[in-house]
């Protein structure tokens, strides 16, 4: 779950029960909406056109580096650059993947504030058979948090 603000108080975000992954293509399930919060709540789901549901990439020199949900390369849906200090929400007049229109302020926004959690069954109901570090075993966290420039001293060690 991502919930976003920007600098003009809208108040929006995106949900999907897949793992984040870096890749180069779009991927996901038709689990996964958009939705807004402010100024009027809205959910947005899988329309069934394409399977344009989840982008994550990094680094990349020739591909877009952020995440995105919805839409296509270029106009998603939703849009949060690789710093995450700012987003696009390019759905005119509606994202082809989830039906919704702009869920920002305006077409580009500056990002306010970001909340991610993880929604997920209980670690205390789940047995980890694999062994590691932390950043061994969650690589969808380590690749947000690279994403937004944080340094990984847990990678170095």
């Amino acid at each position: 779950l991502i919930l976003v603000r920007d600098t003009k108080q809208y108040s929006f975000g995106a949900f999907t029960l897949t793992d984040w992954e870096r890749k180069p293509d779009f991927y996901g399930e038709s689990d996964a909406f958009l939705f807004t919060l402010q100024p009027k709540l809205r959910i947005y789901k899988d329309q069934g056109y394409n399977e344009n549901r989840q982008y994550l990439n990094y680094d990349s020199k020739t591909l877009p580096n952020g995440l995105g949900m919805g839409g296509q390369l270029e106009f998603f849906g939703l849009w949060l650059e690789q710093g995450l200090e700012k987003g696009q929400s390019r759905a005119e007049p509606l994202s082809s993947t989830f039906g919704s229109p702009c869920l920002a302020s305006g077409q580009e926004f500056s990002i306010r504030d970001i909340e991610a959690w993880c929604v997920r069954e209980s670690d205390r109901e789940r047995v980890d058979p694999r062994v590691g570090t932390a950043a061994e075993l969650n690589p969808d966290a380590v690749g947000l948090l690279e994403m937004s420039g944080r340094r990984m001293y847990g990678k170095e060690v």
